[in-house]
């Protein structure tokens, strides 16, 4: 979510250009500066149902890393670690632990 500019990750100066990020040292490629609502809005525009679009943003990446009894589905027991979309798939709100940590324009 940050703008274009020179950053530092994992140690490495990588700039960011046109919303694209490079190694500043050999102009490769670093990562994606994607945001997770992005993607998830890149699939449902690509036919992707927003239920199996935000399962692929959650439930899916939890139980991947050994984390989906605690992660990725809002049930009792489980964290609650929440991020509320608007009808665009913009972010409106964000809560972490139960408590508002963003909330939107």
């Amino acid at each position: 979510g940050l703008p274009d500019g020179e950053y530092t990750l994992g140690g490495l100066k990588i700039i960011v250009k046109n919303g694209v990020s490079h190694l500043a040292e050999t102009g490769a490629l670093a990562g994606s500066t994607l945001t997770l609502d992005k993607a998830v809005s890149n699939m449902v525009k690509l036919g992707v149902s927003i239920q199996d679009a935000l399962r692929m943003a959650s439930t899916n990446p939890a139980q991947s890393i050994g984390l989906g009894g605690e992660f990725g589905v809002i049930a009792l027991g489980y964290n609650a670690d929440l991020v509320l979309l608007n009808d665009k798939l913009r972010v409106e709100k964000t809560i972490i632990g139960g408590v508002e940590a963003y909330q939107g324009d």
